[in-house]
């Protein structure tokens, strides 16, 4: 089995030009992939962003085992503390090289780290996107281990983020 790296070991990567990762995948989570705004059609464009990264985070937080992901302090930010989680575990993912894309390269999935109040893992599920000049993945939903298309599509499902070796 392959040893993970450590930061110092990526950080000597980078230097020498060889990136973190060999999929070549944005370790900015929102570079990576694009969250669309499902909600009502009648929004100021300006707040189709936040609005969307606000709905992906509640239904993650919906999915998962009850916790407090808003902190003691009012934030400006929506669930700021699964915010951080998510854009960290990401980062991190791509540091390990764990974000997992199918043979004919239609769906990548990732491993939240989070689990559902039944115990089973959460996955974050994208399929390839096809707009030019935008983020490679376009994100699907939030699935549980036992979601249809993540069995269907990955027969081994991605591993968590390690951050002890």
């Amino acid at each position: 089995m392959d040893s993970i790296p450590t930061p110092t070991q990526v950080a000597q990567r980078r230097t020498v030009g060889i990136g973190p990762v060999s999929e070549g995948h944005a370790d900015s989570l929102r570079s990576f992939a694009f969250f669309p705004y499902r909600g009502p059609a009648q929004i100021d464009r300006s707040e189709l962003g936040p609005r969307a990264w606000a709905d992906v985070l509640t239904s993650l937080a919906e999915l998962a085992e009850t916790e407090n992901w808003t902190g003691a302090a009012n934030a400006e930010r929506s669930l700021p503390i699964l915010d951080s989680f998510l854009r960290y575990t990401h980062k991190r993912l791509v540091m390990e090289d764990k974000i997992v894309v199918t043979p004919d390269g239609e769906f990548a999935a990732t491993n939240t780290g989070l689990l559902t109040p039944h115990a089973e893992e959460i996955f974050g599920l994208f399929q390839r996107n096809r707009h030019d000049g935008a983020q490679g993945w376009y994100f699907l939903r939030w699935v549980a281990e036992s979601d249809r298309d993540l069995l269907k599509n990955f027969p081994e499902p991605p591993q968590m983020a390690e951050y002890v070796t």
